[in-house]
């Protein structure tokens, strides 16, 4: 007897999960790409956690023949399969295909507000604030991803508040410590005062795609000098 198999239940379907390897859970809003086997892209779904727990994604009547299924992935971003094969040809005995992907690296966001022109730098490391001093002509010199050291700091992620005094800054998963560099009107000039080193979260790790509010940078111990 040949069993045709039918993970998706309904035939002429590709469905499947995608997930965050940090946490295992499904991912939301990630484009999920069908595509021939020159490469051509067929149709585009956003995952959508409302399915199904054992799915997020899914294409329904299609043709029997092979396609290739694939996320679109962001800047920095890996999946354990860069892309899957679904074959619903007949000889195949696949009524449905079920593919699923892990991504590493899908980041969580970080939102600031304080004062317009506040320097907003997030690190793992627990004595950034210890070695800048409260008063400073300008924040800290970060290029190439990398704090100008003393000492050369790597993992930072940093921003500038906007006129609206807000800043959205990707981070992956992890925890983090906020300082903040708050432009501060003295009698010789703008200055920058720095804030303390502030734990994001509880220092409970911020996960892939969620969102963390920071209303405010917090108080600078320091005065114009």
């Amino acid at each position: 007897t040949t069993t045709t198999l039918n993970p998706c239940g309904a035939a002429g379907t590709i469905c499947g999960t995608v997930s965050a390897v940090e946490t295992s859970a499904n991912l939301p809003d990630i484009p999920v790409e069908l595509r021939t086997a020159a490469g051509s892209v067929q149709q585009t779904r956003l995952t959508n956690t409302s399915l199904a727990p054992t799915e997020n994604y899914r294409f329904t009547g299609l043709n029997t023949v092979k396609y290739y299924v694939a996320p679109a992935l962001g800047r920095s971003q890996t999946a354990d399969q860069t892309q899957q094969t679904a074959d619903l040809r007949p000889a195949s005995l696949n009524a449905s295909v079920k593919a699923p992907f892990i991504l590493r690296g899908v980041p969580a966001t970080v939102r600031v507000q304080d004062t317009p022109g506040t320097f907003v730098l997030i690190t793992p490391y627990t004595g950034t604030a210890s070695i800048y001093p409260l008063t400073n002509g300008a924040p800290p010199l970060v290029t190439r991803g990398a704090v100008v050291g003393p000492p050369a700091y790597t993992a930072i992620y940093s921003g500038t508040t906007g006129l609206d005094g807000q800043v959205q800054i990707k981070v992956p998963y992890g925890s983090y410590y906020l300082t903040c560099w708050k432009p501060t009107p003295c009698p010789s000039g703008t200055i920058y005062l720095r804030t303390g080193n502030t734990p994001l979260n509880g220092l409970n790790p911020l996960a892939p795609q969620q969102t963390f509010s920071v209303a405010t940078c917090g108080a600078t111990s320091a005065s114009c000098p």
